[in-house]
């Protein structure tokens, strides 16, 4: 239901209702990992969008992390 997360290894839910994604990456690919407090603030297209521009910068990755989640904390205070 609304605002109670689904919580795998919670004792509510046996982990192995996981679900297994399997995609190939390429080189150059980024792969941001994340949890809801990113998620429920950031759309995807957004998401894209810092990861473009970061990439077009040359960020170091510590460097993009940090401007995602600094992006996903000034949208969660709206």
């Amino acid at each position: 239901r609304f605002n109670v997360p689904y919580q795998l290894g919670s004792g509510l839910y046996d982990v192995r209702l996981a679900e297994e994604i399997k995609m190939d990456v390429e080189p150059e690919d980024v792969i941001v990992a994340g949890t809801d407090g990113l998620f429920d603030n950031v759309h995807d297209g957004e998401l894209e969008e810092l990861v473009r521009k970061g990439k077009q910068d040359h960020d170091f990755p510590s460097l993009l992390a940090m401007k995602i989640a600094e992006f996903a904390l000034g949208k969660s205070f709206k």
